[in-house]
């Protein structure tokens, strides 16, 4: 989140995870600044208002129009029920 360029920073962590066999990608930001911890904090606080225990979460509206949330990532065929898409 605090690269300048977060695609590639992004992109370099996928490259990488796991190849050094401790699990990273990329390295430890620390100490992290105060305004990207408050981001993180708020961003927790929002993802736990919404019910999400995890990434990623997904909040949408539903055929009749309710919100709803789902953690972790639907199958196609879930997702297509979720959305009331049909193929």
């Amino acid at each position: 989140m605090n690269a300048e360029d977060r695609a590639a920073a992004l992109q370099v962590f996928e490259e990488n995870f796991g190849k050094s066999g401790d699990g990273r990608g990329i390295s430890e930001l620390t100490p992290i600044p105060a305004d990207l911890q408050q981001a993180l904090e708020q961003h927790g606080q929002w993802m736990a208002e919404a019910g999400f225990s995890g990434t990623p979460g997904l909040l949408f509206k539903d055929t009749s129009g309710q919100w709803r949330g789902q953690t972790g990532v639907p199958s196609q065929e879930a997702l297509g029920r979720m959305l009331g898409v049909t193929e």
